[in-house]
Order: C-alpha cells, then sequence, then structure tokens
C-alpha cells in the first residue's frame, strides 16, 4: 500500500483547507481510520447493499454509476484524489446507495464510520462544518451537472469534462466519457477531432 504516512499527511493537510482543524478533533477523528487499498474494477461500494463507512480518496480515480435491468450503465459522476466517496442515502438515512462505486484505476482511501462522523460532528464544531460543507459541493456539483446537460452544448460539455478530469481522462474508456456527456461515441469522435484531440 502507498505510504500510510504520506497519505494521512496529505489528507490532514486537505482538511485544512477546508476547515480549522484542531489537533483534538484530528485525533479523535484519527484514532478510528481504515486504510483501503482497491485494485482496478473493485467496487468501493455496490447498489444495494449496505456501506457502513465513508472513504476519503487519497489517489486513483473512481466512477458512480447507475446500472440499469437491461445491463446499460449510465455514469453519474467521476471521482480523484481528494473526493468523497459516500452515499448521501447512506449517511443521512442508514439506506443502501441506489448506485455503484467502481475504482478505474487502482486506489488508496481512507475511511471511517458514517456513525463515527456523526458522533465527531456532535462533538466537534469542525466536523459538523465538514459535514454542512461536503453536502453544499455535492449540492452544487449536482446543479453544474445538471445545468451543463440542460443548456451546454455537447462540445463545450466535452471542454467541461477535460478541463476538470483532463489528468485522469486517459484513464476512462471514451464510450463511458460519452456516456457521462450524453452524446453517442461517434459524436464523442466527431468533437474530439474537431478540437484536434488524439
Amino acid at each position: 500500500m502507498a505510504g500510510k504516512d504520506r497519505l494521512l499527511l496529505e489528507l490532514k493537510t486537505h482538511l485544512l483547507s477546508l476547515m480549522p482543524l484542531t489537533e483534538e478533533a484530528w485525533h479523535a477523528f484519527y484514532t478510528h481510520i481504515q486504510y483501503h487499498q482497491f485494485e482496478k474494477n473493485d467496487y468501493i461500494f455496490k447498489v444495494n447493499i449496505p456501506e457502513k463507512n465513508i472513504h476519503f480518496l487519497c489517489e486513483g480515480l473512481v466512477r458512480l454509476f447507475y446500472l440499469l435491468e437491461n445491463g446499460n450503465e449510465f455514469n453519474k459522476s467521476f471521482l480523484k484524489g481528494h473526493d468523497l466517496v459516500a452515499s448521501i442515502d447512506q449517511g443521512f438515512h442508514d439506506q443502501p446507495a441506489n448506485y455503484n462505486a467502481q475504482c478505474m484505476s487502482r486506489c488508496y482511501s481512507i475511511s471511517v464510520s458514517y456513525q463515527q462522523l456523526r458522533l465527531l460532528a456532535a462533538e466537534f464544531d469542525c466536523w459538523s462544518q465538514f459535514i454542512q460543507r461536503s453536502v453544499e459541493h455535492l449540492a452544487l456539483k449536482k446543479q453544474r451537472r445538471e445545468q451543463q446537460l440542460l443548456t451546454d452544448t455537447p462540445t463545450q460539455r466535452y471542454e467541461s469534462f477535460m478541463s476538470e478530469f483532463g489528468s485522469v481522462a486517459a484513464d476512462i474508456p471514451l464510450f463511458q466519457i460519452a456516456a457521462y456527456l450524453g452524446i453517442t461515441d461517434v459524436s464523442l469522435s466527431r468533437i474530439r477531432k474537431r478540437l484536434n484531440v488524439s
């Protein structure tokens, strides 16, 4: 596994950029964490299977996707380093997610249980702020995605995608990028050709 001390230091640095994390609050969190290594195609969680932990993605690429009864998949989102791999339903309502979280590369995460995070939030204001900011971030991300699908051209959607995920786009098959953008593989190929993307 990647150096645990390095992953932990990077996570702490990231959390400090989000909130005023006290040493006491950090220690209370640190004593309850687990480290994970996932290989490409492993699942962090699956639809309708309870997952008791929230994962802080340290390295790697994860896709969140819906799987229909006919076998079709629809990508909901892609996650990369410092993103949370979590389900709102599981975290707040104790209901299993209705989508999957699958690794698209080797991934490293640090997890803590939803229950423990709720206890931390009750004891420390900074953890309460973290939960609030995380929910706000998810809401804004969802709002931006809806706006892009409804108002942006396919080319604009592709450019926005590359702006956010360009560093890891090579790990994502083109048909999955096309599905995420709400266009066909052929349309994506035309856009990439027009933009001189190989």
